[in-house]
C-alpha cells in the first residue's frame, strides 16, 4: 500500500469518527440541571435502543406531543427504575423508603411551581422517573409524569 493510499484511509478515518461524535453532540438550552451541566455547555448523548438507564445516569428523552414538541429532546437524571418505589416530599426524595443523599442538586423545591408530584409510589415496567438537577428550575417528572424506556434517546455525558 503506497503512503497515498494509507494518508487517505487514515485522513477519511478520521473525519467519518470526528462526524460520527459531531452528530451526537447538542447544546444545553435549559438550566434545570445546573450545576452539573451549565446552560450552553455542549453535552454528548451515546446509546442505543437496547441502552436502559440506571439510578444516577443523565439521560436525554422525548415526551409525548401533548407535553412538547417531538423534536425537543429534555435532559434530566435518572433518580428511580421500574420496580422501585419512589416518593417526593417537603423538598427530600425518597426511593425504596430511603432518603435520597443528592450531593449535585440545587434548589430545594417539592412541587414544580406548584403542581403536585405525577410520579409518586411504584415505578411501572417500561418506566422511569427524572428530577433535574436544579430542582427550582426542572419541569421533570414532577410535572411530566414517568418517562418511558422507549422514549429515552441516550445517555448524556459531558464534553470534555
Amino acid at each position: 500500500m503506497s503512503r497515498l493510499a494509507a494518508y487517505l484511509i487514515v485522513s477519511i478515518s478520521v473525519v467519518s469518527a470526528s462526524l460520527l461524535a459531531c452528530s451526537n453532540t447538542y447544546t444545553m438550552k435549559a438550566g434545570s440541571m445546573e450545576p452539573t451541566i451549565m446552560q450552553n455547555e455542549i453535552v454528548r448523548i451515546t446509546g442505543s435502543s437496547e441502552y436502559r438507564p440506571q439510578r444516577g445516569d443523565i439521560v436525554a428523552y422525548r415526551v409525548d406531543s401533548s407535553i412538547a414538541p417531538e423534536d425537543k429532546v429534555f435532559v434530566h437524571r435518572c433518580v428511580a427504575v421500574e420496580g422501585d418505589e419512589f416518593l417526593v416530599r417537603e423538598g427530600n426524595v425518597y426511593l425504596n423508603g430511603n432518603k435520597l443523599t443528592e450531593p449535585y442538586i440545587h434548589g430545594k423545591k417539592t412541587e414544580y411551581y406548584g403542581t403536585p408530584s405525577r410520579c409518586e409510589g411504584e415505578v411501572p415496567a417500561g418506566m422511569i422517573v427524572v428530577l433535574g438537577d436544579n430542582r427550582d428550575n426542572a419541569r421533570d417528572s414532577r410535572v411530566i409524569g414517568h418517562v418511558a424506556l422507549k422514549n429515552i434517546v441516550g445517555k448524556v455525558e459531558k464534553m470534555q
